[in-house]
């Protein structure tokens, strides 16, 4: 009866927002299509919209993700159909029924008949009302909170938050979850099967080891028994075309970077927002061939842009090492510099410009760092600034700044660092204030 209740509310509001407020017209990003890769699954993910009222950015960027995937389909002669939209957590601000009320007119808006739009609740942003927020997702989506959905063959499972404030998932639904999958690879062995829960796996992709914090635990025992997982997670913002946002082992695990805001981990330092992060909106195409091969794209719909292209093509394969960080690592190459530092002197303040180094592996320029040492060797100055690889366009040129420099001759000493901390030899260039 609460659930009927909370659904109707949902209904009822959804209807009221609707009425009062005409739906903005919104453009879908354009994503070309392979000729040689031909689908027989597609569907986009994404997670923490954050929404709070009707016609918020969040709202307008879920609608755009799926108007994305129905362009996609058409531009498709081989596969036209966009089969599914899953939202993966936080996708409300404050758990408000506004909230999802709203949520649900975008998404009635833009859903098309023979899609599934699935959603999980996540025990964050979506609970802060507690366990109302199950009822709340399942008024958007139609599905239980925790659903097992088979769509042309492949099967979805997702878990939302339990519905007890103090646990995040509950011994029922891990053993739920452990049951829904021995189903799933019984089915057949050699299909992926897609899980969807908000927080990323602990110690997998960007965003979930110790240090950077956004990590659980819960269900590495279970999701290690099935190397057919693909694990799609948010919580972390973390951008999705970071190389470290995939991951292989026991499973495969992908962080779908999210709608709102960026986020990073550098240097010990944790919960970095860069400026203008706020633009960020990342989504995740993925499309799966008759041969059981995953193609996942990362598309920054703020840029218009496929800013990361993955294939998954071992899904069935024990301990897997393509996407492996370690591997990854031990494989990659620094970035190299191709060119000089512009140097400009304005009494005691220096300007150093110069274009982006060349990423060495993975299409990546994680960091730069400059120092300034003395003729002595003394450092006087130093920086450090995120690479703009989560950006489409790349800025043209990389600028540092450094102010309040005594008279003197001085040597700066610029650096740049991959995502896996291969550091390329330095740009210098000698100066005098």
């Amino acid at each position: 009866m609460f659930v009927k209740i909370c659904v109707m509310l949902l209904s009822v509001l959804t209807s009221v927002m609707t009425l009062f407020n005409p739906m903005p017209e919104i453009e879908p990003m354009q994503v070309q299509q392979d000729a040689d890769f031909v689908p027989v699954l597609r569907f986009v993910v994404s997670s923490d919209s954050h929404v709070e009222k009707f016609g918020d950015d969040g709202c307008v960027k879920i609608a755009k993700m799926l108007k994305t995937g129905y362009a996609a389909a058409e531009a498709d002669e081989n596969y036209n159909k966009l089969d599914a939209a899953v939202m993966v957590g936080d996708i409300s601000d404050f758990g408000l029924p506004t909230a999802f009320a709203s949520i649900k007119a975008f998404v009635d808006s833009a859903l098309q008949d023979g899609t599934d739009f699935l959603a999980v609740a996540a025990k964050n942003h979506d609970s802060y009302l507690g366990r109302i927020s199950r009822c709340y997702i399942s008024g958007i989506s139609g599905d239980a909170a925790d659903f097992h959905k088979v769509i042309n063959g492949f099967h979805f499972i997702g878990l939302s938050a339990s519905a007890d404030i103090f646990v995040h998932y509950s011994k029922q639904q891990i053993k739920w979850l452990d049951e829904q999958l021995a189903t799933a690879v019984k089915d057949d062995p050699s299909k992926p099967v897609f899980v969807f829960q908000h927080e990323h796996i602990k110690s997998t992709v960007y965003g979930s080891l110790e240090e950077d914090g956004w990590g659980v635990d819960f269900l590495t025992e279970t999701l290690s028994k099935y190397p057919q997982v693909i694990d799609i997670s948010g919580h972390s913002h973390y951008p999705a075309n970071d190389p470290r946002s995939i991951w292989q082992g026991e499973f495969t695990a992908i962080g779908d970077g999210g709608l709102s805001y960026y986020e990073f981990t550098f240097d010990g330092q944790t919960s970095y927002h860069p400026e203008s992060g706020d633009t960020m909106a990342h989504m995740l195409l993925v499309e799966v061939d008759g041969a059981n091969r995953v193609k996942v794209r990362v598309c920054d719909m703020s840029a218009n842009a496929v800013l990361a292209e993955y294939m998954v093509d071992n899904v069935a394969e024990v301990n897997k090492t393509k996407y492996a960080h370690t591997e990854r690592k031990a494989a990659a190459k620094a970035p190299v510099f191709n060119g000089n530092v512009d140097v400009r002197v304005s009494g005691s303040d220096v300007k150093f410009t110069f274009a982006p180094a060349t990423p060495g592996t993975d299409d990546v320029v994680f960091i730069y760092r400059f120092e300034i040492v003395t003729e002595n060797g003394q450092t006087v100055a130093a920086g450090r600034k995120i690479g703009d690889y989560y950006k489409n366009p790349v800025p043209s040129d990389i600028i540092f700044t450094s102010s309040g420099l005594e008279k003197g001759n001085y040597t700066v000493k610029i650096t740049a660092a991959d995502a896996w901390g291969k550091v390329s030899a330095p740009l210098t260039a000698e100066f005098t204030i």
